[in-house]
């Protein structure tokens, strides 16, 4: 007899028990983009850590997401539905795509330091 889709299990853990850690990773992410224009746009800025595709996304709208995220070997899971996957991230309407991104590079100083400025000595 052969496990049902819900008995397979991934690394030992029940399948239903890790898509629901990734979709709760996903939920509690502080840096995310959700759909697949922001979500390209991460990929290929080198931004995003994972991606989760939504199973019933038409395939012409993640093609060139999937194919780049092969390409720089980025992890890509499959959600259940467009709709279970805007859900989790918070919007009202269904996501073909959404990834989690990785730490916010340090922030550059707006202005730069007077102190070492020639105007300094000008001022005296």
């Amino acid at each position: 007899m052969t496990p049902s889709h819900s008995d397979a299990r991934i690394y030992g853990y029940p399948r239903w028990w890790v898509l629901w850690r990734m979709l709760e990773e996903l939920r509690r992410a502080t840096r995310r983009t959700v759909g697949t224009k922001q979500t390209l746009r991460a990929v290929e800025r080198g931004q995003a850590e994972r991606v989760y595709v939504a199973r019933d996304a038409d395939g012409h709208i993640v093609r060139a997401l999937l194919g780049l995220c092969r390409q720089r070997g980025l992890p890509v899971f499959e959600v259940e539905s467009m709709q279970v996957l805007g859900r989790t991230c918070g919007v009202e309407v269904g996501a073909a795509s959404a990834a989690i991104l990785g730490p916010a590079p340090p922030e550059r100083p707006r202005y730069a330091d007077r102190s070492s400025s020639g105007t300094d000595a000008l001022l005296r």
